[in-house]
This record gives C-alpha cells, sequence and structure tokens, in this order.
C-alpha cells in the first residue's frame, strides 16, 4: 500500500525550490526569466515570483499563497499558479498527489520542437512548422507527463 507523501515545512519547500531552480539553471536546462517553480503546502502554496530567474531565487521573496491561491507574503507571484493550482487539484485524488511543480521553457525543448522536413533530406525546411503546442500534465486519463494538446497561442 502506497502513503500519500507528507508536506514539506514552509522553509524546507523555500530551501528546495531555491537549490533545484540554481541547479536547473546552472545545468543550463532554463534561461533567463523562463519557467517557475510551486510547492504545495498542507495549507497554501509556495511559487516563484513573476520574472524571477531561477538560477538566482532567495527563499524569502517567494511568493506564499493561501489554500485558495490568494497572495498572502512575497514578491508577486508567477501567473502560472492557475496552471499550477490545476495541476495540484487534478492530481489530489490519486495514489501520487503532485506536491512540486516544475515548468520551464527550456532552450533545448524549444530545439527539438522543430521538425526536420523528411522530403528535404532531414534539413529544416525554411517554412518548418512547429510540433502542435502541448502541456505536460498529470491528470487522470494520460498519468504523469502525458502530453496534452492547447490551442494555438493568440
Amino acid at each position: 500500500m502506497t502513503s500519500t507523501p507528507a508536506f514539506m515545512d514552509e522553509r524546507q519547500a523555500r530551501d528546495e525550490i531555491c537549490r533545484v531552480g540554481r541547479s536547473l539553471f546552472e545545468r543550463g536546462y532554463v534561461h533567463a526569466t523562463a519557467g517557475n517553480i510551486s510547492v504545495r503546502l498542507a495549507d497554501g502554496y509556495l511559487i516563484t515570483p513573476t520574472d524571477a530567474c531561477l538560477g538566482t531565487l532567495q527563499p524569502e521573496r517567494l511568493a506564499r499563497l493561501d489554500a485558495q491561491g490568494q497572495q498572502v507574503a512575497g514578491d508577486r507571484a508567477s501567473k502560472t499558479i492557475a496552471l499550477h493550482r490545476q495541476i495540484y487539484e487534478t492530481s489530489a485524488s490519486t495514489a501520487a498527489p503532485a506536491r512540486c511543480v516544475i515548468h520551464t521553457h527550456s532552450t533545448h525543448l524549444v530545439g527539438c520542437s522543430l521538425q526536420a522536413d523528411t522530403a528535404a533530406g532531414g534539413q529544416l525546411a525554411p517554412d518548418a512548422q512547429l510540433l502542435p503546442p502541448h502541456h505536460a500534465l498529470l491528470c487522470d486519463e494520460g498519468g504523469p507527463g502525458a502530453a496534452h494538446p492547447l490551442p494555438p497561442p493568440g
């Protein structure tokens, strides 16, 4: 029988968000302000601030939100908190509810999303199309890491 993972205490969660953010940045998985990290607490959330560089996060500046998603402390929360909260909510009734969400716009993934034109011998054609946009979300139908189509931006 699997037990539900415990919530981190706030101090530990703040330190872990900063440690993981720095690690992602130092290894080149994120750049500039592309990405954010949140942790579900027993009574709310922590999330990286809007326009924060994951490589230079400071624990005391992370945004603190209550259980309803209202900010109560820290720098202005990333606007993606709605996405993060939906992932937490969707996973809550599963055997392994999410306790952390890491959302990035990895330069490697963006590069891989360009389709090479096989008719052009594997070269990237001048009119190459981007693959359909997806978010890897934890949901009832797909499970961890399932890709879900999104409408095109705009």
